[in-house]
């Protein structure tokens, strides 16, 4: 199964192996493999398992059609035209039967041989699931050999009918040969204009729904085959239509049966994703070797052409009603959990040992409650803790399915842990994913609810309440400086609670990230490039966030922000319009939302500003002079302070400036520290509510700064 996997991944819309386009996703197969897990099993399974035979069939699909393609071949070349007329397709036949035949050898030869390698399998299960709906073997192979009918059943419908069609037309509309040839072919081109169809209105019927609806379609164009039927039109014309309704019908509602299929493989033992395509071919193709045949024998049978032509439709339309019954036999073996779209909910993590299994119980509560339609996959991305961290969230009981990852080196960032949920959401084939920090001691199964809320938006930012002293990178960097570059109120930008749907994550991995977008950078990183993109974007409203304090760290974080917002702001260009409101999804909550006291001394602030232009005071002194229209450097180190008019002129000269962007950015955070430091003394006193009107005055200065500037 590795080298399948590291070759292509499945599509959950389809029964085909798509390469592998993004090199990003090889640490998440990786991080799968060696936790003994199969990622393909992730896209639709209850639980996480390892492949009992990995190395057993990887390279047998496809090697029946290509030796008996090479048999016709060599028929062609060595045996009289005639003879080998007569001969190709039982030799086709006898291959097929015989790498059928093959494949038993893969197959345990006992029933106890099957039981063995069951509990073997189910002894290699990563994390606790308490699925009641987990489907037995005998039921997964009784709906997988239903897929492997169908298989056949398409192909001698649709091989039938191109032969059938083609003999009538010819024989009894008295075509020519070279004009039979060219309209059968087209009428596979209709697909096209089905499946674009269904692309654009498939989410308003189940694929359950679609299949029994392309079903009914074929069956409806098998009766334009009758005789009665086909004199509505001169010319045998109805046939060709015929063909052009059933052939793509068939197809699209073969091509999801077979999607169905692989889910249910990826949880058996014995047909495992491999086994179950190549019986699916040889099955498929062997119908194929019999239906031109059969179709010419029907056709010949009577003197009567019309009753020759009748057999033949009869024939068809039993066939494709078969496929009908088939799949409705084989369908109620089918667990709702095989159709449930899937949702990831990433929490990145550092040494969380004493949080991580409180964190996992609630939201595996809340995904149980909100996301009754859904499966949801909680994934642990840890950056190597030396707590056992991933050890406790994996052992912790949950309903939901679980995997833990690590990161490639210790203490990466929390960047590089989001990349590893990235890459998985898009591996098992998510609708939409969410990270919740692991250090939040506040979080209940409400905020899942909230966030629930969100899923027409491409990206859902968390909008908090907040202590007035908390949240100073936000609330003197990062929110005035979003407002002006893109005319949204977006408050909290680096919050670090997000959703996100599959197309915001594709966007994310689309390319190769600097390296501060792996550790704090990760945040504005995100909601910049979503709405970079134009994509839809909301806040979700929740209550006061409570986690570990933020002020050790500020004096690192603070640069890595920076350094991704420059980055990502470098191609905008700063407006000074009228601001805009998000979408806002409500907090719906009976008891009230106290926020809890925070102590920040502005000395703090001051120290760390002390301490950060000591290490950097060559860089900043050497680039004073370019900034002297803007900021009194001198002046600013004896006073230490740094007023909201001042510091809006600073942040605006640091966002448009073509100075070298490290330089850039230790005179911003150095000056940073200070405005942080006075801020915090100006609303030490203050309310939190007059407090949040200070932080509106300051997104308006540097919002008129930048609006003289282009004036």
């Amino acid at each position: 199964m590795r080298q399948l996997v590291s070759r292509g991944k499945l599509s959950q819309e389809s029964h085909e192996f798509l390469p592998a386009k993004n090199p990003k996703m090889s640490h998440f197969v990786s991080q799968c493999e060696a936790n003994g897990l199969n990622p393909q099993t992730l896209v639709n399974s209850n639980h996480l398992t390892t492949s009992s035979r990995p190395t057993q069939t990887s390279g047998t699909p496809g090697m029946g059609p290509l030796i008996a393609s090479l048999a016709i071949f060599a028929h062609g070349l060595l045996m009289k035209k005639d003879e080998a007329l007569c001969t190709t397709p039982g030799a086709l036949a006898s291959l097929q039967i015989f790498a059928l035949l093959t494949v038993f050898r893969h197959c345990p030869s006992s029933v106890e041989a099957w039981c063995r390698l069951s509990s073997t399998s189910r002894s290699q299960v990563s994390g606790t699931t308490l699925n009641p709906q987990k489907q037995s073997q005998r039921v997964q192979m009784l709906f997988l050999c239903s897929c492997f009918l169908l298989c056949a059943l398409r192909g001698y419908a649709v091989a039938g009918a191109e032969v059938g069609t083609s003999m009538l037309l010819e024989t009894a509309y008295g075509w020519k040969r070279h004009s039979i040839g060219l309209l059968v072919s087209a009428t596979f081109l209709a697909s096209i204009p089905l499946r674009s169809i269904y692309a654009r209105i498939r989410s308003s019927f189940s694929t359950l729904g679609w299949i029994r609806i392309f079903s009914g379609i074929a069956i409806g164009g098998t009766m334009l085959i009758f005789s009665k039927v086909t004199y509505l039109l001169p010319g045998g014309l109805l046939l060709v239509l015929a063909d052009s309704v059933m052939f793509p019908a068939l197809y699209l509602a073969e091509g999801l049966t077979r999607g169905l299929m692989m889910q249910f493989a990826k949880e058996n033992y014995v047909f495992s994703v491999n086994l179950s395509s190549f019986l699916a071919i040889v099955l498929n193709n062997a119908a194929r070797s019999i239906a031109p045949w059969l179709s010419r024998l029907n056709i010949s049978a009577s003197d009567d052409p019309s009753e020759g032509q009748d057999l033949f439709a009869a024939c068809q339309l039993t066939c494709c009603i078969l496929f009908l019954i088939a799949f409705e036999a084989g369908v109620r073996y089918l667990s709702p959990q095989a159709v449930r779209p899937v949702i990831v909910i990433g929490m990145p993590s550092l040494n969380e040992a004493e949080n991580i299994e409180s964190l996992t119980r609630v939201v595996d509560e809340g995904c149980q409650r909100y996301f009754p339609k859904h499966r949801c996959l909680l994934v642990n991305a840890d950056c190597q803790s030396t707590d056992n961290t991933s050890a406790i969230f994996m052992n912790t009981a949950t309903r939901c399915q679980k995997l833990a990852l690590k990161t490639a080196l210790p203490a990466q960032g929390k960047g590089a842990a989001l990349k590893l949920v990235f890459s998985c959401m898009l591996e098992v084939n998510a609708e939409h994913g969410f990270c919740i920090d692991t250090d939040l001691k506040t979080v209940t199964p409400e905020w899942i609810r909230a966030f629930s809320r969100s899923m027409d938006f491409d990206f859902a930012a968390p909008r908090y309440l907040r202590h007035r002293l908390d949240g100073n990178i936000t609330n003197m960097v990062i929110y005035p400086s979003m407002c002006a570059a893109f005319g949204y109120d977006l408050r909290q930008a680096i919050g670090g609670d997000f959703g996100f749907s599959r197309r915001a994550a594709e966007a994310f991995l689309a390319h190769a990230w600097p390296p501060k977008v792996e550790k704090y950078g990760i945040d504005i990183f995100m909601t910049t490039t979503v709405l970079k993109r134009g994509y839809s974007v909301c806040e979700v409203e929740l209550p006061p966030k409570i986690h570990s304090p933020n002020l050790p760290k500020v004096k690192n974080m603070a640069p890595e922000v920076v350094t991704v917002l420059l980055g990502q702001l470098d191609t905008e260009t700063l407006k000074g319009l009228e601001l805009k409101s998000l979408p806002r999804i409500a907090w719906q909550s009976d008891g009230p939302m106290s926020i809890p006291e925070v102590k920040v001394d502005p000395a703090v602030f001051v120290g760390i500003a002390e301490s950060y232009f000591a290490e950097n005071q060559q860089c900043i002194m050497a680039h004073q002079a370019s900034m002297e229209h803007v900021l009194d450097l001198q002046a600013t180190l004896k006073s230490k302070s740094l007023d909201m008019a001042l510091w809006a002129r600073v942040l605006h000269w640091a966002l448009t400036t073509q100075l070298n962007r490290e330089a850039v950015v230790k005179i911003l955070c150095y000056c940073f520290f200070l405005r942080a430091a006075q801020h915090c003394t100006e609303v030490q006193e203050m309310s939190n509510e007059q407090a949040e009107r200070v932080v509106a005055m300051q997104r308006e200065k540097l919002r008129l700064v930048a609006f003289e500037a282009r004036e």
